[in-house]
């Protein structure tokens, strides 16, 4: 079975569609995903195609979050990709859950 690994991996794409974020990425050994964010209701990006990432980390809530819980009155998870370079949040998506699966050429 595959297991996807976010260290070391680039954010080739983002795909924003109703209620759903599709995030194309490539992990360490070059192996492409399609990450499929359900639920989604918000993402903020910030340069992030192209960029190398370091971790992705699920947190409750964020100051992303809160902004959308204010705006719209929905809520969710936020899941926010990290830069492996500075450290900072390139791209952020409110969602219930995603799923990961391999890409077959």
């Amino acid at each position: 079975m595959d297991t996807l690994v976010f260290s070391d991996g680039t954010i080739l794409g983002v795909i924003g569609r109703q209620g759903e974020v599709v995030v194309e990425f490539a992990d360490w050994q070059e192996r492409r995903w399609s990450i499929l964010f359900r639920g989604a209701i918000a993402y903020k990006s910030i340069n992030s195609e192209g960029e190398e990432i370091a971790d992705l980390l699920e947190l409750i809530e964020t100051d992303f979050s809160r902004e959308v819980e204010s705006l719209d009155g929905d809520k969710g998870g936020s899941y926010c990709f990290v830069s492996a370079w500075s450290n900072d949040v390139v791209l952020t998506i409110i969602a219930e859950g995603y799923t990961a699966s391999v890409v077959v050429s």
